[in-house]
């Protein structure tokens, strides 16, 4: 009896570790497939991009990370030239000629390489100033021999939009709110006045209506 209750309880006990068994191998069988595929899709990423590097050109999920710095120019071809082609560009004109410029930018390709989103580290040395929102741009090969990728080394120009920030946005909202105040008093003087001068000619009117009914009484 006590040998049929072992062998009983060495089956229900190697039923969970078979189980749990088969669970890990299918697990490790599964994450390598998923690595592999993840593998397959990287190299294949890799290798789509056939650009014209005897030219200049090479492929921006490769390049990986943009770095800017005040006073350089971006290297632009004749069909791509800039009215403007310093690397980082202030586009606030409220802000950008009161503002010391940014002195550089690191910026590091994330997410999907196909949407070209960037996420960036700014210098401005003004500490009343915070970064809004930024824009790159690069110049890339319209010539239909590389892939949409493929960008001319050293063209990407950073457009960034300054805003105020800590104390100089306190500064601001208190000038605006005493501006607002300001115009809302002399909005409330004005109607005043002009109230009191309409009740006043209308009692002219008034008084003058009464004294021609009065004339006119006299004469009858």
């Amino acid at each position: 009896m006590n040998l049929e209750v072992a062998e009983s309880w060495n089956v229900r006990t190697m039923i969970p570790c078979v189980f749990s068994l088969f669970l890990i191998l299918s697990i490790r069988v599964d994450g390598r497939s998923i690595k592999m595929e993840k593998l397959d899709a990287f190299e294949k990423l890799s290798t789509v991009a056939k650009c014209r590097e005897e030219v200049g050109f090479e492929d921006i999920r490769k390049v990986g990370t943009l770095e800017f710095r005040e006073g350089k120019k971006a290297m632009r071809t004749i069909s791509s030239s800039l009215a403007n082609p310093l690397q980082l560009q202030c586009q606030n004109s409220t802000l950008c000629g009161y503002v010391s410029p940014a002195t550089s930018a690191t910026c590091d390709l994330i997410d999907d390489p196909s949407d070209e989103t960037w996420s960036c580290e700014i210098e401005l040395p003004d500490s009343n100033v915070i970064l809004d929102s930024l824009i790159i741009e690069c110049e890339h090969d319209d010539s239909g021999a590389s892939d949409d990728s493929c960008i001319l080394k050293d063209s990407c120009v950073l457009y960034y939009v300054p805003t105020y920030g800590g104390l100089a946005l306190m500064i601001y909202a208190i000038v605006m709110a005493f501006v607002v105040c300001l115009l809302l008093l002399i909005s409330i003087h004005y109607w005043r006045k002009l109230t009191e001068t309409r009740r006043a000619t209308q009692c002219m009117e008034r008084l003058a209506a009464s004294s021609m009914k009065g004339i006119a009484t006299t004469n009858l």
